[in-house]
């Protein structure tokens, strides 16, 4: 744990751990990364890098952040958005590693989206964003909460008949956990649901992100948005503070509303 007296700049200690779990994912052959692997990324001896690792060295530099987003591969905008702390560390990684495919058939995805906006309409969701509790006061076999002394990021338990979907306590409710809890929560929906919908009950992880994407993307809440934005800002910037997602999952869901048109 950091010291908090010595981690004065913890987004740049954010920004460190990115860099190594980073580094850790495309290490070709499988050795551990050092701490002074993540320093040669900027040049840094060993008392700056240990320095930079536990807060105590703030990098903003606009120079250095573009310097560690070319040689990690990531959008610059994703290393400046974890170095001022405005988007979380998991967010960040779980864009690099993706979600898996959203690609389904033309005639699957007009049953998903039709089936989405009927559970979104039925719940009465009219306001951004979507609050997955909110959704499921209508789905009473599933619930949504945090659980203590849980190790894996995403859990699921049956308790008294219900499936109960739980993360971390220790982790904050972030954009990219809101996600992976609606995979789980489509998962659960689409397979008990599947003779219904006429869909295949082995549902595919393009069926259940697709979904997940249309329960808290909405088309009548994409319009909405679109009133709302500020036209000088940045489209998807925008569409992620208002629908708490990240940015890729946002893109994700834009091209396939400009798409389909819905």
């Amino acid at each position: 744990m950091l010291n908090s007296e010595n981690n004065r700049f913890p987004n740049s200690a954010e920004l460190f751990l990115l860099c190594k779990e980073i580094l850790n994912i495309k290490h070709a052959r499988g050795e551990k990364v050092t701490d002074q692997d993540v320093g040669a990324l900027l040049d840094f001896d060993p008392a700056d890098c240990t320095h930079w690792k536990y807060g105590r060295k703030n990098i903003r530099n606009i120079q250095s952040l573009h310097l560690i987003a070319d040689k990690l591969g990531l959008d610059s905008r994703s290393v400046t958005d974890v170095a001022q702390g405005r988007v979380s560390l998991l967010d960040t990684l779980s864009d690099f590693k993706s979600y898996g495919s959203f690609e389904c058939a033309e005639t699957i995805r007009s049953k998903l989206l039709f089936e989405a906006e009927s559970l979104l309409k039925k719940a009465e969701i009219k306001s951004l964003p979507v609050y997955i509790p909110e959704l499921l006061s209508i789905i009473p076999t599933i619930a949504v909460r945090q659980q203590e002394a849980q190790e894996d990021l995403i859990e699921e338990n049956i308790l008294d008949g219900v499936h109960v979907i739980t993360w971390p306590k220790k982790i904050k409710l972030c954009a990219s956990i809101r996600f992976f809890l609606m995979q789980r929560v489509s998962n659960l929906y689409l397979q008990a649901n599947a003779e219904r919908l006429q869909i295949s009950p082995e549902v595919s992880q393009a069926e259940c992100n697709l979904f997940s994407l249309f329960l808290l993307i909405p088309t009548h809440l994409v319009q909405l948005a679109s009133c709302q934005r500020d036209p000088a800002k940045d489209l998807v910037d925008e569409f992620s503070r208002f629908f708490w997602l990240t940015r890729s999952l946002v893109n994700i869901r834009l091209k396939d509303f400009f798409q389909y048109k819905s």
